[in-house]
Order: C-alpha cells, then structure tokens, then sequence
C-alpha cells in the first residue's frame, strides 16, 4: 500500500484491515507493506492501532518510512524497529553511472540522495528544483522578505511532494545550524509545519507561514 495525494489515509487502512482477515491461499504466510508509512494521518495511525495489537496469526506487516519521529508513541511501541544505514555516496554514483548513463553527478545530488538509491532514482530529473530550494536556504540571511518569496515559488507548485522538499530542506539547515544555532530553530519551523499540512491547514498559508517565519528567525 502506498500513498495517495500527499498521505496515506484512513480509508485505505480500513481496506487493508478487511483484507489482512482473508486467510492466505498460496501460502501460510500474509505480508502487508504500507509505504510512505510516515505520511499516514494520525486518523489513520489510530485506526492501524487495534491490528498492530491483535494481528492474525499468519500476518506480517511491514511499516516503510524515514522519519520516526511521523509516527505515534503507541505504533512505535508496537512495532521492531529496523534502521538501514545509508548507501555510501561512491556507491550511488557508481549505480546511477551504469543504470541511469548520469555522468555529471554533484556532490549537492549526491546530498539530496541521503544514502537512498530510491530517493537517487526519483531526484535523477529533479536536481535544477531542490538547487532552488538551496537557493533559499542560502539567502535567508542576506535577502528581504519579498525577495525571499519569490525564491520560494517552487515550493507552491510542489505540493505533492512537498514532504520530500521539507526533508531536504531540514538537511541544508542542519548543516548551518553547525555554524549559527539559530537555523536549530528553523528545523522546528519545517516540522511544525509538516504537522500542519498532516492536519490539512490551508497548504499555501502553511508555506507563507513557514517562509516568513524562517527569514524572521535568521535576520
């Protein structure tokens, strides 16, 4: 199971509850994969919850995602967590050469890859985008708010993969909270803003929200 639009929703988990009931035919086994796990609303979490607890005897279900802190305290606790270390960067560039003919790989891809050859696949037409996102990571303490703005278009015509912008965007402003702490606190504007759209608040007056109070934070 994978997401639709930019969650995975309540309907959809109701759906694999009736469908984790049907005894298995081919084998003794049933497996279940939510993708995208973290996207899940907390409706949707909620729901999952009663079958975490009592699943039926010849079912597995595997959650996918890549930030735990998405989800509930009560699904983690029902749940083994398994962590995969990232996919060393040469090794990335190396399977995108013979796969993809990429050729030009830059460290700045290679960054937005986070270790992932999933991530490196879906980011191999999409390099000119997030280096506009770096754009603005960049210029949050040496351009007006205006200014700032209209750097920040791309993010209004990325809504359904905002998530991933907002995961890049956190990585850049770790690395500048190393030289000033006061991008620590934008890290917290992202993800309080990621729990907004979760929330289904207006997406554009989130992205203003966000935008403004990133620039006021630095300048």
């Amino acid at each position: 199971m994978s997401k639709t639009g930019n969650s995975v929703k309540i309907e959809q988990i109701r759906w694999l509850q009736k469908k984790i009931q049907e005894k298995p035919i081919l084998s003794d086994k049933k497996v279940c994969i939510i993708d995208n796990a973290e996207t899940m609303t907390t409706e949707a979490q909620n729901c999952l919850l009663k079958t975490l607890e009592e699943p039926p005897e010849f079912a597995t279900i595997i959650l996918i995602g890549t930030n735990e802190n998405a989800f509930l305290s009560t699904i983690k606790s029902r749940c083994m967590i398994l962590k995969f270390r990232p996919i060393e960067e040469e090794k990335i560039k190396k399977y995108m050469q013979e796969n993809y003919q990429m050729n030009n790989i830059t460290e700045n891809y290679l960054s937005m890859c986070q270790g992932s050859i999933g991530k490196a696949i879906f980011l191999k037409d999409k390099e000119n985008q997030y280096n506009k996102i770096i754009e603005i990571i960049e210029n949050l303490n040496n351009k007006n708010l205006i200014e700032i703005i209209k750097l920040s278009e791309i993010l209004y015509k990325s809504k359904e993969e905002i998530y991933e912008i907002l995961e890049y965007m956190n990585i850049l402003l770790l690395k500048k909270a190393k030289e000033n702490s006061l991008y620590t606190n934008c890290i917290e504007i992202v993800e309080n803003t990621k729990k907004r759209l979760d929330q289904n608040a207006n997406y554009d007056m989130c992205i203003d929200n966000m935008v403004f109070n990133m620039w006021e934070e630095i300048n």
